[in-house]
């Protein structure tokens, strides 16, 4: 469809291995002010992502039944 179906960005902390989203801008309004959680690791140049631990929308936990998100990223020299 060439259109974004689900993305977001915001303000985020990252302490003792677990990653903490607050959505300040999402192109669902629904999930302004939502949160998320998951497990970050970083290894040398690569960042391992495994989420979702609990995600907030609307003040309530959305997290049952939410699809299971792994991510590898790695730095490029």
């Amino acid at each position: 469809t060439k259109k974004i179906n689900f993305a977001g960005y915001g303000k985020y902390d990252f302490k003792d291995g677990i990653y903490h989203e607050t959505f300040i801008y999402h192109n669902n309004p629904k999930y302004v002010g939502g949160e998320d959680w998951q497990n970050l690791i970083v290894l040398g140049d690569t960042m391992y992502l495994n989420g979702f631990n609990k995600i907030m929308v609307e003040g309530k936990d959305v997290t049952a039944g939410w699809t299971k998100v792994k991510e590898k990223l790695i730095r490029v020299k």
